[in-house]
């Protein structure tokens, strides 16, 4: 989500939350397949019906997400087949919409998940090439209309990729996604998988391609920070925890980085740096940051666009434990809390809310501060 060095932060003088970790259950409200055909990797093709308690007449979806536009005009060869087993003839409407004028039992369609040039959409977005790739379900499955979202999701892929998700598998390759804004799956040929454990949670690590940090590196930081948050919030929302390392799908100058998080589960994608100190203190520095989302805000519900307190609380919340575990100095938090105080002091009149509003129309720093 942030960098350190591109973003910055709020201070805040006290603040108390008051932390409910939440869980959803229920019969699932739909089920589909995703497949994806060893020659055709950057195309998925989906199969699925709604429960009999979520049956609807329309099939739409997620258009767009953060700065990526345009995500529902990746879906194409649309089939809805109604009640009486017949074919529903598909009007297409706006923005992704296909309305049926009677109730859809099953649907199918594909859709082009080649990686999309932002490269934001490499940590956010569904993407998939020869080697695998990142596979979120909320922008290629139906949106919901005023049902809920939990889903029993089957995955037919190449026989040499393996997944790795922290949702429920009930099969091989089958899984009980409670949320699916919250799920993400890792698809890969390439991938290394290794489980830890701390505390109070269960971590499995995915990594792929060549770093400077070793994957034993990388394996004890993740614990050693997980270890941490669970110390200062003395509980944990998620008893298992995905993270995955991997590189920009497309070639992209050393240095470069971007990192999400969904429920509790972390991509970042990245490419490395020149030398291996500043790989070992970016990854550290990545790892403090998306951690804390899982439980802020992630394990927590709150109302309202409030990205300006998340995203702050946890640039300063990352930059604290980072002097607490001796990886940044005091004066390099100290020097971060004056550029944030200078950009704040230099903020529009706009309110922090219509900030967050415009977050990806240039207010993303300003947030941040």
């Amino acid at each position: 989500m942030s960098k350190l060095h591109r973003s910055f932060l709020l201070v805040i003088g006290a603040a108390v939350c008051v932390l409910q970790w939440t869980s959803v259950a229920g019969a699932q409200d739909l089920t589909a397949t995703i497949t994806i055909r060893p020659g055709s990797p950057s195309v998925a093709v989906v199969e699925g019906k709604f429960a009999a308690h979520a049956v609807q007449r329309e099939l739409h979806f997620l258009d767009s997400f953060g700065s990526v536009s345009g995500l529902a005009r990746r879906i194409s060869n649309v089939r809805m087949i109604g009640s009486t087993g017949k074919s529903i003839n598909v009007p297409k409407g706006e923005s992704g919409r296909y309305t049926a004028n009677e109730d859809i039992a099953t649907w199918s369609y594909s859709v082009d998940i080649s990686p999309l040039k932002d490269r934001f959409a490499a940590a956010h977005t569904t993407w998939s090439n020869s080697e695998g790739g990142v596979i979120v379900p909320d922008d290629i499955l139906p949106q919901s209309n005023g049902i809920g979202r939990s889903a029993k999701l089957a995955f037919n892929l190449p026989e040499n990729w393996a997944v790795s998700t922290s949702e429920r598998a009930v099969q091989t390759r089958v899984y009980e996604v409670t949320d699916l804004e919250k799920a993400v799956f890792y698809a890969s040929s390439a991938n290394r998988t290794r489980t830890i454990r701390t505390g109070g949670a269960e971590i499995v690590l995915s990594i792929s391609g060549k770093w400077h940090f070793t994957d034993d590196e990388a394996a004890e930081m993740a614990a050693s920070v997980m270890s941490e948050y669970e110390r200062i919030f003395g509980s944990v929302p998620a008893k298992k925890v995905s993270i995955a390392i991997m590189a920009f799908p497309d070639q992209v100058p050393t240095g470069h980085w971007e990192a999400g998080s969904r429920g509790s589960s972390i991509t970042i994608v990245s490419s490395d740096t020149p030398f291996k100190s500043q790989s070992l203190q970016r990854l550290h520095e990545q790892f403090r940051h998306e951690i804390f989302h899982i439980w802020i805000p992630n394990g927590i519900k709150l109302t309202g666009n409030y990205d300006w307190f998340y995203e702050g609380f946890a640039l300063y919340q990352s930059l604290k434990v980072g002097v607490a575990v001796n990886r940044i100095r005091f004066d390099d938090m100290l020097e971060t809390l004056s550029r944030a105080y200078d950009i704040g002091g230099a903020r529009s009149e706009a309110s922090l809310i219509e900030l967050s509003r415009r977050r990806w129309m240039g207010a993303n720093t300003q947030i941040y501060a």
